[in-house]
């Protein structure tokens, strides 16, 4: 029976690729491919290709049969886009890369899906490699997960640029928004975000509401998104929609 990876290549060194082997260097023999596969290893113990998920197809086409366990670490992609190859799954690093930035936050969960047992313990010991958060899944509950993240990290960070575009130059953007930031997510770890939100349209303090979305008269684009989101609050907490 497979014991720990003590071989593993990545494949694709994009934001993914790269930090995983950033995170498994001092855990395992690491070989970084780009997406070329004759400098692709024949004898490694796990495969994980990390490319976007519009090149996947493409890229696992072009790769030779590996005896080994060859696993994908899309959030979205299926599974069975790895039939070819005997031995397949998922590694699903469920957090937010940037190749040029060191990881904030290093333990974050890895969702795995697998064609066989055997496939999904090696898969399993090949993230307590790096995290306690191990989450046996599947195709639906990956899939829902990821939609999760994009509320979570892609549209919040949105909405952090949108208030950086609001702030302008006249204050110092990080040294003014950082500390009501962290106080947000940080109000999180006593209960569910429902309980915590706050703000005018929670209150229904239409006259603020108004004065704000004066304010941004000159930013249309920016004022959409501060009505239709008062809106959503505005029914959620049972209010009068605006006109």
């Amino acid at each position: 029976m497979q014991n720990n990876p003590n071989n593993i290549v990545i494949i694709g060194a994009g934001n993914v690729g790269t930090h995983l082997a950033r995170l498994f260097e001092a855990k395992a023999k690491i070989t970084l491919c780009r997406h070329n596969a004759t400098d692709i290893p024949l004898d490694a113990d796990l495969y994980l290709v990390c490319v976007r998920d519009t090149a996947l197809n493409e890229v696992l086409a072009l790769l030779p049969q590996f005896n080994s366990v060859v696993a994908h670490t899309s959030g979205t992609m299926s599974m069975k886009s790895l039939d070819k190859f005997p031995k397949h799954g998922v590694f699903y690093p469920f957090q937010s890369f940037r190749r040029e930035i060191e990881l904030q936050n290093p333990v974050f969960p890895i969702l795995i899906e697998a064609s066989d047992p055997e496939s999904e313990r090696l898969l399993r010991l090949t993230a307590a490699l790096i995290t306690n958060q191990v989450l046996l899944t599947d195709e639906a509950g990956r899939r829902q997960l990821h939609v999760a993240g994009v509320f979570a990290s892609n549209f919040t960070n949105l909405m952090y640029d949108a208030a950086y575009e609001v702030v302008g130059n006249r204050f110092d953007a990080e040294q003014v928004l950082m500390p009501l930031l962290h106080e947000t997510v940080d109000r999180l770890k006593w209960g569910q975000p429902i309980n915590f939100q706050t703000g005018p349209a929670i209150r229904n303090d239409r006259e603020v509401i108004e004065s704000h979305l004066e304010w941004l008269r000159t930013k249309p684009e920016l004022q959409k998104t501060y009505k239709d989101l008062s809106q959503i609050l505005l029914k959620k907490y049972g209010h009068e929609e605006l006109p």
